[in-house]
């Protein structure tokens, strides 16, 4: 595999855009959520449908921010003891975009079974998800420190300009 040369400053930049991109559409759906639930949106439909659906909502958002934990941990390990600051960084953004999916589908997924059902319930657990989204903003320190950087690594990690 051939790894496309950058800088680090570009690096940082990509991460966040890609951070940004995939946190902006949860936080637009539970903001029309809130929106709907402070204006009355109230669909008042108690039947046993909507608890199956919210405990599956649940269900699938406790799975997918577990996994997507598990997942990001898994892949980091095997990276970690690269030579290649270039290859860790591009399988560190591969491990991101795939943790930043399934945590962004368990935010979906709450939103959306609040606006089906009205149950409160899911549309704090979609606020608790987006919240926990929204402290995994990527920085550099934060990479670092899970990709267990030597000094030399975090001095260029650290340099805007240089070239990984």
């Amino acid at each position: 595999m051939t790894l496309k040369k950058t800088t680090s400053r570009k690096y940082l930049q990509s991460i966040k855009l890609i951070y940004f991109l995939f946190v902006l559409l949860p936080t637009l759906i539970l903001a029309c959520a809130i929106y709907l639930y402070m204006h009355g949106f109230s669909l008042e439909n108690t039947t046993r449908n909507n608890y199956i659906f919210i405990g599956i909502a649940v269900f699938i958002t406790v799975l997918s921010i577990t996994q997507g934990i598990y997942i990001y941990r898994k892949i980091l390990n095997k990276i970690k003891s690269s030579p290649n600051l270039l290859e860790k960084l591009y399988v560190f953004r591969s491990a991101l975009i795939i943790r930043y999916t399934l945590i962004e589908g368990a935010c979906l997924l709450s939103a959306i079974a609040f606006m089906y059902s009205g149950n409160i319930i899911a549309l704090a657990l979609a606020a608790a998800v987006c919240i926990y989204f929204i402290s995994l903003f990527p920085t550099a320190h934060k990479i670092m420190a899970h990709l267990d950087l030597n000094e030399q690594e975090r001095i260029l990690l650290n340099d805007p300009k240089a070239i990984l």
